[in-house]
Protein backbone atom coordinates (compact mmCIF):
# COMPACT_ATOMS: atom_id res chain seq x y z
CA UNK A 1 0.00 0.00 0.00
CA UNK A 2 0.89 3.50 -0.89
CA UNK A 3 -0.38 6.85 0.29
CA UNK A 4 -1.34 7.49 -3.31
CA UNK A 5 -2.82 4.61 -3.52
CA UNK A 6 -4.43 2.54 -0.01
CA UNK A 7 -5.56 -0.59 -1.97
CA UNK A 8 -2.61 -3.16 -1.64
CA UNK A 9 -0.89 -3.65 -5.38
CA UNK A 10 -0.31 -7.29 -4.30
CA UNK A 11 -0.08 -9.86 -1.25
CA UNK A 12 3.79 -8.13 -0.66
CA UNK A 13 2.12 -4.62 0.55
CA UNK A 14 -0.49 -6.28 2.86
CA UNK A 15 0.59 -6.30 6.66
CA UNK A 16 -0.96 -7.97 9.40
CA UNK A 17 -2.67 -5.01 10.74
CA UNK A 18 -4.27 -3.97 7.33
CA UNK A 19 -5.52 -8.12 7.48
CA UNK A 20 -7.02 -7.54 11.26
CA UNK A 21 -9.07 -4.26 9.71
CA UNK A 22 -10.47 -5.55 6.92
CA UNK A 23 -11.42 -8.88 8.21
CA UNK A 24 -12.88 -6.59 11.35
CA UNK A 25 -14.74 -4.41 8.90
CA UNK A 26 -16.58 -7.01 7.14
CA UNK A 27 -17.06 -9.05 10.49
CA UNK A 28 -14.70 -12.27 9.57
CA UNK A 29 -13.26 -11.07 12.81
CA UNK A 30 -14.48 -9.85 16.06
CA UNK A 31 -12.34 -10.06 18.54
CA UNK A 32 -9.22 -11.72 17.25
CA UNK A 33 -6.01 -10.39 15.59
CA UNK A 34 -3.52 -11.51 12.40
CA UNK A 35 -0.14 -11.36 14.40
CA UNK A 36 1.69 -12.84 11.01
CA UNK A 37 0.97 -14.77 7.80
CA UNK A 38 2.50 -17.34 5.19
CA UNK A 39 1.70 -16.72 1.47
CA UNK A 40 1.94 -19.09 -0.92
CA UNK A 41 1.21 -17.70 -4.90
CA UNK A 42 -1.00 -20.74 -6.52
CA UNK A 43 -2.10 -21.62 -10.09
CA UNK A 44 0.69 -21.39 -12.28
CA UNK A 45 -0.90 -21.75 -16.12
CA UNK A 46 -4.59 -21.20 -14.75
CA UNK A 47 -4.29 -18.12 -13.12
CA UNK A 48 -3.67 -16.20 -16.76
CA UNK A 49 -5.82 -12.79 -15.61
CA UNK A 50 -4.57 -12.85 -11.63
CA UNK A 51 -2.34 -13.30 -8.97
CA UNK A 52 -3.68 -16.02 -6.76
CA UNK A 53 -2.42 -16.06 -3.08
CA UNK A 54 -3.36 -17.95 0.10
CA UNK A 55 -2.33 -16.58 2.85
CA UNK A 56 -2.04 -18.41 6.15
CA UNK A 57 -2.73 -16.50 8.88
CA UNK A 58 -1.86 -16.84 12.47
CA UNK A 59 -4.27 -15.19 15.49
CA UNK A 60 -2.95 -14.44 19.04
CA UNK A 61 -6.47 -15.96 20.05
CA UNK A 62 -8.57 -18.63 19.03
CA UNK A 63 -12.34 -17.53 17.54
CA UNK A 64 -15.22 -19.42 16.44
CA UNK A 65 -15.44 -18.85 12.79
CA UNK A 66 -12.17 -17.61 11.94
CA UNK A 67 -10.70 -18.87 9.17
CA UNK A 68 -7.20 -20.20 9.12
CA UNK A 69 -6.42 -18.86 6.09
CA UNK A 70 -7.67 -17.25 2.89
CA UNK A 71 -7.45 -16.43 -0.64
CA UNK A 72 -6.16 -13.47 -1.95
CA UNK A 73 -6.30 -12.04 -5.68
CA UNK A 74 -5.14 -9.14 -7.26
CA UNK A 75 -4.28 -8.41 -10.87
CA UNK A 76 -1.61 -10.05 -12.97
CA UNK A 77 1.97 -8.67 -13.06
CA UNK A 78 2.05 -9.82 -16.90
CA UNK A 79 1.58 -6.60 -18.56
CA UNK A 80 -0.41 -7.98 -21.94
CA UNK A 81 -3.02 -10.01 -19.85
CA UNK A 82 -3.67 -7.31 -17.34
CA UNK A 83 -4.02 -5.42 -20.57
CA UNK A 84 -6.47 -7.27 -21.75
CA UNK A 85 -8.49 -7.71 -18.12
CA UNK A 86 -8.00 -4.15 -17.62
CA UNK A 87 -10.29 -3.21 -20.87
CA UNK A 88 -12.85 -6.00 -20.68
CA UNK A 89 -13.19 -5.09 -16.82
CA UNK A 90 -12.93 -8.30 -15.78
CA UNK A 91 -11.26 -7.21 -12.09
CA UNK A 92 -14.37 -4.68 -11.25
CA UNK A 93 -17.12 -7.22 -12.69
CA UNK A 94 -15.74 -10.66 -10.06
CA UNK A 95 -15.44 -7.76 -7.40
CA UNK A 96 -18.90 -6.34 -7.98
CA UNK A 97 -20.75 -9.98 -8.67
CA UNK A 98 -19.43 -11.14 -4.95
CA UNK A 99 -20.20 -7.69 -3.40
CA UNK A 100 -23.82 -7.33 -5.25
CA UNK A 101 -24.77 -10.51 -7.20
CA UNK A 102 -22.93 -13.65 -5.92
CA UNK A 103 -26.17 -13.84 -3.36
CA UNK A 104 -28.67 -14.53 -6.23
CA UNK A 105 -26.70 -17.63 -7.86
CA UNK A 106 -27.69 -20.43 -7.14
CA UNK A 107 -24.22 -22.07 -7.10
CA UNK A 108 -21.85 -22.86 -4.85
CA UNK A 109 -18.99 -20.17 -4.81
CA UNK A 110 -16.06 -18.91 -2.00
CA UNK A 111 -17.36 -16.78 0.46
CA UNK A 112 -16.84 -13.39 0.48
CA UNK A 113 -14.20 -11.57 2.86
CA UNK A 114 -13.71 -8.16 1.83
CA UNK A 115 -12.57 -6.75 -1.62
CA UNK A 116 -11.49 -3.02 -2.82
CA UNK A 117 -10.96 -1.73 -6.10
CA UNK A 118 -10.68 1.71 -7.98
CA UNK A 119 -14.15 1.82 -9.79
CA UNK A 120 -14.03 2.28 -13.65
CA UNK A 121 -16.93 4.80 -14.74
CA UNK A 122 -16.07 3.29 -18.58
CA UNK A 123 -17.94 0.38 -17.01
CA UNK A 124 -21.39 2.06 -17.24
CA UNK A 125 -20.92 3.36 -20.48
CA UNK A 126 -20.32 0.08 -21.89
CA UNK A 127 -23.51 0.37 -24.92
CA UNK A 128 -21.38 4.02 -26.05
CA UNK A 129 -17.86 2.30 -25.94
CA UNK A 130 -19.66 -0.81 -28.18
CA UNK A 131 -20.92 1.54 -30.55
CA UNK A 132 -17.54 3.44 -30.98
CA UNK A 133 -15.75 -0.15 -31.38
CA UNK A 134 -18.22 -1.57 -34.02
CA UNK A 135 -17.29 1.75 -36.65
CA UNK A 136 -14.13 0.69 -36.39
CA UNK A 137 -12.48 -0.53 -39.41
CA UNK A 138 -10.88 -4.12 -39.85
CA UNK A 139 -7.23 -3.05 -40.87
CA UNK A 140 -7.38 -0.94 -37.32
CA UNK A 141 -8.87 -3.38 -35.30
CA UNK A 142 -5.74 -5.80 -35.70
CA UNK A 143 -4.01 -2.79 -34.42
CA UNK A 144 -6.31 -1.09 -32.44
CA UNK A 145 -7.24 -4.02 -29.38
CA UNK A 146 -3.59 -5.06 -28.74
CA UNK A 147 -2.76 -1.55 -28.34
CA UNK A 148 -5.75 -0.91 -26.10
CA UNK A 149 -4.56 -3.35 -24.30
CA UNK A 150 -1.01 -2.57 -24.18
CA UNK A 151 -2.04 0.96 -22.70
CA UNK A 152 -4.62 -0.34 -20.00
CA UNK A 153 -2.05 -3.14 -19.01
CA UNK A 154 -0.01 0.65 -17.51
CA UNK A 155 -3.39 1.37 -15.63
CA UNK A 156 -2.85 2.60 -11.62
CA UNK A 157 -6.34 1.23 -11.00
CA UNK A 158 -6.08 -1.51 -7.99
CA UNK A 159 -8.35 -4.07 -7.49
CA UNK A 160 -7.94 -6.99 -4.23
CA UNK A 161 -10.45 -9.52 -3.28
CA UNK A 162 -10.11 -11.54 0.08
CA UNK A 163 -12.37 -14.84 -0.10
CA UNK A 164 -12.54 -18.34 1.54
CA UNK A 165 -9.73 -20.81 1.10
CA UNK A 166 -11.79 -24.05 -0.41
CA UNK A 167 -9.16 -26.37 0.59
CA UNK A 168 -9.02 -29.33 1.62
CA UNK A 169 -11.50 -29.85 -1.67
CA UNK A 170 -9.37 -30.51 -4.62
CA UNK A 171 -8.57 -28.08 -7.44
CA UNK A 172 -10.37 -29.19 -10.59
CA UNK A 173 -7.78 -29.73 -13.64
CA UNK A 174 -9.06 -28.81 -16.93
CA UNK A 175 -5.98 -30.31 -18.45
CA UNK A 176 -6.58 -34.38 -17.07
CA UNK A 177 -10.35 -33.36 -17.41
CA UNK A 178 -13.21 -35.49 -15.46
CA UNK A 179 -15.64 -38.49 -15.85
CA UNK A 180 -18.75 -38.09 -17.36
CA UNK A 181 -20.35 -38.87 -14.05
CA UNK A 182 -18.73 -35.96 -12.34
CA UNK A 183 -19.47 -34.12 -15.49
CA UNK A 184 -23.05 -34.88 -14.67
CA UNK A 185 -23.35 -33.20 -11.41
CA UNK A 186 -21.67 -30.23 -12.66
CA UNK A 187 -24.03 -29.35 -15.96
CA UNK A 188 -27.11 -30.46 -13.27
CA UNK A 189 -25.83 -27.44 -10.89
CA UNK A 190 -25.32 -25.42 -13.67
CA UNK A 191 -28.97 -25.78 -14.78
CA UNK A 192 -29.93 -24.31 -11.75
CA UNK A 193 -28.07 -21.25 -11.61
CA UNK A 194 -29.34 -21.08 -15.18
CA UNK A 195 -32.93 -21.34 -14.10
CA UNK A 196 -32.79 -18.82 -11.47
CA UNK A 197 -31.90 -16.37 -13.73
CA UNK A 198 -34.13 -17.20 -17.14
CA UNK A 199 -35.30 -14.35 -18.51
CA UNK A 200 -34.98 -11.96 -15.67
CA UNK A 201 -36.31 -8.72 -15.72
CA UNK A 202 -33.27 -7.92 -13.75
CA UNK A 203 -31.22 -8.91 -16.44
CA UNK A 204 -31.84 -5.34 -17.91
CA UNK A 205 -30.96 -3.29 -14.72
CA UNK A 206 -27.48 -4.82 -14.71
CA UNK A 207 -25.46 -2.23 -16.76
CA UNK A 208 -21.92 -3.20 -15.94
CA UNK A 209 -22.54 -6.65 -17.60
CA UNK A 210 -22.57 -6.97 -21.20
CA UNK A 211 -24.16 -9.94 -23.05
CA UNK A 212 -21.90 -12.62 -24.99
CA UNK A 213 -21.85 -10.81 -28.55
CA UNK A 214 -20.49 -7.41 -27.44
CA UNK A 215 -18.71 -5.74 -29.72
CA UNK A 216 -18.82 -9.03 -32.09
CA UNK A 217 -18.04 -6.85 -35.28
CA UNK A 218 -15.27 -5.92 -33.57
CA UNK A 219 -13.66 -8.87 -32.41
CA UNK A 220 -15.12 -10.22 -35.97
CA UNK A 221 -12.39 -8.12 -37.84
CA UNK A 222 -9.69 -8.99 -34.97
CA UNK A 223 -10.35 -12.67 -34.99
CA UNK A 224 -10.63 -12.63 -39.25
CA UNK A 225 -7.22 -11.36 -39.18
CA UNK A 226 -5.66 -14.67 -37.01
CA UNK A 227 -7.42 -17.12 -39.14
CA UNK A 228 -4.20 -17.73 -41.31
CA UNK A 229 -1.89 -18.31 -38.22
CA UNK A 230 -4.67 -20.61 -36.45
CA UNK A 231 -5.04 -22.60 -39.60
CA UNK A 232 -1.35 -23.04 -39.66
CA UNK A 233 -1.26 -24.14 -36.06
CA UNK A 234 -3.99 -26.52 -36.01
CA UNK A 235 -5.38 -27.08 -39.83
CA UNK A 236 -2.76 -30.40 -40.80
CA UNK A 237 -3.26 -31.85 -37.32
CA UNK A 238 -7.45 -31.29 -37.59
CA UNK A 239 -8.67 -31.56 -41.48
CA UNK A 240 -12.01 -30.18 -40.48
CA UNK A 241 -10.84 -26.62 -39.77
CA UNK A 242 -9.81 -25.68 -43.42
CA UNK A 243 -13.31 -26.40 -44.17
CA UNK A 244 -14.97 -25.00 -41.24
CA UNK A 245 -12.64 -21.71 -40.65
CA UNK A 246 -14.20 -20.39 -43.68
CA UNK A 247 -17.64 -20.48 -42.48
CA UNK A 248 -16.56 -19.52 -39.22
CA UNK A 249 -15.46 -16.26 -41.13
CA UNK A 250 -18.81 -16.12 -42.72
CA UNK A 251 -21.21 -16.48 -39.22
CA UNK A 252 -18.84 -15.49 -36.54
CA UNK A 253 -20.73 -12.38 -35.93
CA UNK A 254 -24.19 -13.73 -36.36
CA UNK A 255 -23.54 -16.98 -34.32
CA UNK A 256 -22.64 -14.09 -31.03
CA UNK A 257 -25.55 -12.80 -32.58
CA UNK A 258 -28.48 -15.43 -31.69
CA UNK A 259 -26.33 -16.40 -28.64
CA UNK A 260 -27.36 -13.14 -27.43
CA UNK A 261 -31.01 -13.53 -28.34
CA UNK A 262 -34.01 -14.92 -25.40
CA UNK A 263 -33.87 -17.15 -23.76
CA UNK A 264 -31.44 -15.00 -21.62
CA UNK A 265 -29.71 -16.00 -18.70
CA UNK A 266 -26.63 -15.07 -16.11
CA UNK A 267 -23.73 -16.80 -17.55
CA UNK A 268 -20.34 -17.36 -15.77
CA UNK A 269 -17.98 -17.54 -19.53
CA UNK A 270 -15.46 -19.29 -18.04
CA UNK A 271 -17.37 -22.50 -16.39
CA UNK A 272 -14.28 -25.55 -16.61
CA UNK A 273 -12.61 -27.35 -14.76
CA UNK A 274 -10.09 -24.55 -13.54
CA UNK A 275 -12.70 -23.09 -12.17
CA UNK A 276 -13.83 -25.17 -9.74
CA UNK A 277 -13.12 -26.94 -6.63
CA UNK A 278 -14.26 -30.71 -6.01
CA UNK A 279 -15.05 -32.40 -2.79
CA UNK A 280 -15.95 -36.22 -2.61
CA UNK A 281 -16.66 -38.09 -6.14
CA UNK A 282 -18.89 -39.26 -8.99
CA UNK A 283 -22.33 -38.86 -8.51
CA UNK A 284 -21.85 -37.56 -5.11
CA UNK A 285 -19.48 -34.88 -5.75
CA UNK A 286 -19.68 -31.60 -4.41
CA UNK A 287 -18.82 -28.35 -6.50
CA UNK A 288 -17.70 -24.83 -5.91
CA UNK A 289 -17.27 -22.58 -8.58
CA UNK A 290 -15.10 -19.41 -8.57
CA UNK A 291 -13.37 -16.72 -10.75
CA UNK A 292 -16.43 -14.83 -12.05
CA UNK A 293 -14.39 -12.17 -14.21
CA UNK A 294 -15.74 -13.12 -17.35
CA UNK A 295 -19.78 -12.98 -16.35
CA UNK A 296 -22.07 -11.81 -19.12
CA UNK A 297 -25.27 -12.59 -20.66
CA UNK A 298 -26.32 -15.15 -23.15
CA UNK A 299 -28.20 -18.28 -23.85
CA UNK A 300 -27.33 -20.79 -21.02
CA UNK A 301 -25.88 -23.38 -23.62
CA UNK A 302 -22.72 -21.21 -24.29
CA UNK A 303 -21.61 -21.98 -20.70
CA UNK A 304 -22.60 -26.28 -21.51
CA UNK A 305 -20.63 -25.61 -24.35
CA UNK A 306 -17.81 -24.20 -22.92
CA UNK A 307 -17.65 -27.06 -20.42
CA UNK A 308 -18.68 -30.06 -22.03
CA UNK A 309 -16.58 -29.26 -25.23
CA UNK A 310 -13.35 -28.89 -23.49
CA UNK A 311 -13.16 -30.58 -19.79
CA UNK A 312 -13.71 -34.11 -20.58
CA UNK A 313 -11.50 -36.26 -22.31
CA UNK A 314 -12.41 -37.61 -25.89
CA UNK A 315 -13.13 -41.44 -24.92
CA UNK A 316 -15.57 -40.10 -22.00
CA UNK A 317 -17.29 -37.43 -23.74
CA UNK A 318 -18.20 -39.28 -27.27
CA UNK A 319 -21.51 -40.94 -27.03
CA UNK A 320 -22.18 -39.59 -23.60
CA UNK A 321 -22.60 -35.95 -24.66
CA UNK A 322 -26.44 -36.15 -25.87
CA UNK A 323 -27.15 -37.68 -22.44
CA UNK A 324 -25.13 -34.87 -20.53
CA UNK A 325 -27.22 -32.20 -22.36
CA UNK A 326 -30.38 -34.11 -21.36
CA UNK A 327 -29.06 -34.06 -17.64
CA UNK A 328 -28.56 -30.52 -18.43
CA UNK A 329 -32.68 -29.66 -20.18
CA UNK A 330 -33.95 -31.95 -17.22
CA UNK A 331 -32.46 -29.80 -14.86
CA UNK A 332 -33.59 -26.51 -16.02
CA UNK A 333 -37.37 -27.93 -16.40
CA UNK A 334 -37.09 -29.22 -12.90
CA UNK A 335 -35.68 -25.71 -11.65
CA UNK A 336 -39.21 -24.43 -13.28
CA UNK A 337 -37.68 -23.15 -17.06
CA UNK A 338 -40.37 -23.63 -19.67
CA UNK A 339 -41.13 -23.33 -22.89
CA UNK A 340 -37.54 -24.43 -23.59
CA UNK A 341 -37.85 -28.11 -24.88
CA UNK A 342 -34.99 -30.49 -25.80
CA UNK A 343 -34.58 -30.11 -29.13
CA UNK A 344 -34.03 -26.66 -29.35
CA UNK A 345 -31.74 -26.58 -26.03
CA UNK A 346 -29.41 -29.24 -27.48
CA UNK A 347 -29.64 -26.92 -30.95
CA UNK A 348 -27.96 -23.96 -28.95
CA UNK A 349 -25.49 -26.49 -27.48
CA UNK A 350 -24.24 -27.40 -31.47
CA UNK A 351 -24.29 -23.36 -32.34
CA UNK A 352 -22.43 -22.49 -28.86
CA UNK A 353 -19.79 -25.08 -29.93
CA UNK A 354 -18.85 -23.69 -32.80
CA UNK A 355 -18.84 -20.22 -31.37
CA UNK A 356 -16.43 -21.81 -29.12
CA UNK A 357 -14.08 -23.20 -32.18
CA UNK A 358 -14.54 -19.65 -33.31
CA UNK A 359 -13.49 -17.85 -30.17
CA UNK A 360 -10.54 -20.35 -29.73
CA UNK A 361 -8.48 -18.57 -31.93
CA UNK A 362 -8.24 -15.66 -29.69
CA UNK A 363 -5.88 -17.49 -27.83
CA UNK A 364 -3.10 -17.19 -30.53
CA UNK A 365 -3.07 -13.95 -31.20
CA UNK A 366 -0.94 -11.22 -28.58
CA UNK A 367 -4.13 -10.41 -26.60
CA UNK A 368 -3.15 -12.98 -23.70
CA UNK A 369 0.11 -15.02 -22.83
CA UNK A 370 -0.69 -18.63 -21.54
CA UNK A 371 2.49 -18.90 -20.77
CA UNK A 372 5.34 -21.79 -21.73
CA UNK A 373 4.06 -24.65 -20.09
CA UNK A 374 0.55 -25.60 -18.89
CA UNK A 375 -0.76 -22.83 -21.02
CA UNK A 376 -0.17 -24.79 -24.05
CA UNK A 377 -1.05 -28.39 -22.58
CA UNK A 378 -4.70 -27.00 -22.03
CA UNK A 379 -4.87 -25.34 -25.57
CA UNK A 380 -3.99 -28.55 -27.41
CA UNK A 381 -6.17 -30.31 -24.99
CA UNK A 382 -9.25 -27.84 -25.04
CA UNK A 383 -8.54 -28.36 -29.35
CA UNK A 384 -9.07 -31.80 -29.35
CA UNK A 385 -11.74 -32.22 -27.44
CA UNK A 386 -13.96 -29.50 -29.19
CA UNK A 387 -12.85 -30.85 -32.35
CA UNK A 388 -14.26 -34.42 -31.55
CA UNK A 389 -17.57 -32.71 -30.69
CA UNK A 390 -17.92 -30.56 -33.23
CA UNK A 391 -20.65 -30.53 -35.05
CA UNK A 392 -20.45 -31.99 -39.00
CA UNK A 393 -23.23 -30.71 -40.45
CA UNK A 394 -22.69 -26.86 -39.68
CA UNK A 395 -24.49 -24.63 -42.13
CA UNK A 396 -28.12 -25.99 -41.10
CA UNK A 397 -27.48 -24.52 -37.57
CA UNK A 398 -28.08 -20.99 -38.77
CA UNK A 399 -30.94 -21.93 -41.59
Amino acid sequence: MTDANPIPAGPHELTPEALTSMLRESGVLREANVTAFDTEILGEGQGFLGVIARMCLELDRPEDGAPASLIGKFPTLVDQNRGMAETLGFYEREIRFYRDLAHTVSIRKPRHYYSELDFNPALEKTERTERVLNRVPGWVARRLLPLMARLAGRSKRRYMLLMEDLSPARPGDQVTGCRRDVAEVIVRNLAVMHASWWESPKLDELKWITKINFAAPFMHRFLVREMPEFLETFGEKFPVLNTLTPWLREHGVELANRLAEPPLTFLHGDYRLDNMCLTGDGGDVEVTVFDWQTIVFGRGAFDLAYFLGGNIPVGEVVGAEPNLVRAYHQALVDAGVRDYDFDRCFADYEMAKLFMLYRMMAAHTELIDLGEARGKLLVDAWMERLIAVVPQDWERLLS
